[in-house]
């Protein structure tokens, strides 16, 4: 048997595995609503940018007092689609989560041009979460496809 393609079959197993652990976390989620869910969400927080552009955001914070780890989540393809049940799973688990409308996307203000402002929007996204009192010591990016993107290139611009 080649490797590839056992890589390939082991890269299907994990996705499948990956799906069916977020299927499952939905629905012991969905089940919990208002003050029995583990968490709290703020939706359509505006964040300014510095050219006065503001970004759509939606905040999960585990009901938990203080500080947490933060994972950030920024797509262009909608972040109550693409990014809620994953930010529900991480606030779920003790993680502060933060999706957001990449620039000039659904609730976000600006010129949706591809690959152009996300450096510099998710940098100062990073800065702004840096500073909210649940913000704990890290954090992190979750995202495939573009929102991999969006993470990557912070990772990259952190590099020096």
């Amino acid at each position: 048997m080649r490797s590839g393609s056992r890589i390939a079959r082991s890269i299907g197993f994990t996705v499948t595995g990956l799906l069916v652990l977020l299927a499952a976390a939905a629905l012991s989620l969905e089940a919990k609503t208002g003050a029995d869910s583990p968490y709290t969400k703020k939706a359509d927080v505006g964040i300014v940018m510095s050219d006065g552009a503001k970004l759509a955001t939606d905040i999960y914070l585990p009901r938990r007092e203080g500080r947490h780890p933060v994972v950030l989540i920024r797509t262009p393809y909608k972040k109550e689609n693409m990014g809620s049940l994953i930010a529900e799973f991480f606030a779920a688990n003790g993680y502060a989560a933060v999706v957001q409308d990449t620039r000039g996307r659904f609730g976000s203000e600006g010129d949706f041009l591809p690959f152009i402002h996300e450096r510099k929007d998710g940098l100062e996204t990073l800065d702004w979460i840096s500073e909210q009192d649940w913000s704990g010591d890290g954090i992190g990016v979750w995202g495939p496809s573009y929102l991999g993107y969006c993470g990557l290139i912070l990772a990259i611009s952190q590099i020096g």
